[in-house]
C-alpha cells in the first residue's frame, strides 16, 4: 500500500498503516465513534470485511 503525505509515528510506523497511532493500546477503529466494536476487527485492528464502491468498511 502506498501512502501519500502521511506522518511518521515514533515507532517509525507510517501513519496511514497503524491501526493504533497515538500509541495507547486502543485501536483506532474502536476510538473513532462510529459504533464499531471488537469483535468487528480482525486481530490487528483491521475492521473485517470489504468495502465498499467508496472505500467505505462494510461491517462482516
Amino acid at each position: 500500500m502506498m501512502c501519500l503525505f502521511s506522518s511518521i509515528l515514533k515507532s517509525g510506523d507510517l501513519a496511514c498503516l497503524s491501526t493504533d497511532n497515538d500509541g495507547d493500546g486502543c485501536f483506532d477503529a474502536l476510538e473513532g465513534g462510529d459504533n464499531v466494536q471488537l469483535s468487528d476487527l480482525d486481530s490487528e485492528g483491521r475492521i473485517l470485511g470489504g468495502v465498499d464502491g467508496d472505500g467505505v468498511p462494510v461491517f462482516s
